[in-house]
């Protein structure tokens, strides 16, 4: 469940509390407002992050921008060359 895995990652790490959740992958696959069901069972504000986000919008098909949250893992190792 959520709250266990929050659990686990508090008594693992250092951090004490989670300000913020960012969920990431395919969720549109779910057919459900993921990001207010999290916030609701949790009461930790979360979103669904979109790394297209700053690209002109008429430039990206509809599917793309719906399955944004599942290209930010690949978004983001295609960045990392840039950082060097």
């Amino acid at each position: 469940s959520l709250s266990r895995a929050l659990q686990l990652f508090s008594t693992s790490t250092h951090h004490t509390s989670v300000a913020h959740i960012y969920i990431a992958g395919s969720v549109r696959v779910l057919g459900l407002d993921l990001n207010a069901f999290v916030e609701q069972r949790l009461a930790i504000p979360s979103s669904l992050p979109d790394p297209f986000t700053d690209m002109n919008p008429t430039s990206l098909d509809t599917r793309l921008r719906e399955d944004a949250p599942a290209c930010l893992l690949a978004c983001g190792l295609a960045l990392r060359s840039f950082s060097r």
